[in-house]
């Protein structure tokens, strides 16, 4: 899948996550990544250290995972988001397509709502630009 996104594509996404952080309250990084860990573009405020891209590539195929299957042997529905909670903040998880896991971080202080509904509508966005 990451093979098949192309330089201008890859711009354009890594756009719509810098505009992301801009206009959403507590989003600290964001990242879009292939459900086999391997990052295709991500966007991540200066504290951030790049290696936390291998970091969240390694957890995410598995959190997906399980996720889904919670969901599904609980008879909760469709699979929509992982969220873990930390004392410091939040880490959501939703796939786009079965080829694309969009990720976020938030601070404590982020409206959830708020953030999962800016990631629902980016990922119609990214749809229609992959």
């Amino acid at each position: 899948m990451h093979s098949e996104i192309g330089r201008t594509s890859k711009n354009i996404l890594l756009e719509k996550l810098t505009n992301l952080q801009r206009v959403t309250r507590g989003v600290q990084a964001s990242a879009l990544m292939s459900p086999e860990g391997l990052p295709i573009v991500s966007k991540f405020e200066q504290r951030y250290l790049r290696k936390s891209d291998g970091l969240m590539a390694g957890l995410n195929s598995s959190l997906l995972n399980i996720g889904e299957r919670t969901v599904n042997e609980l008879k909760r529905g469709s699979f929509e988001y992982v969220i873990l909670a930390g004392k410091d903040g939040y880490f959501i998880l939703t796939n786009i397509n079965e080829k694309l896991i969009f990720v976020v971080l938030t601070s404590r202080k982020a409206n959830l709502g708020f953030v999962i509904l800016s990631m629902k509508k980016l990922g119609e966005e990214i749809l229609e630009h992959i």
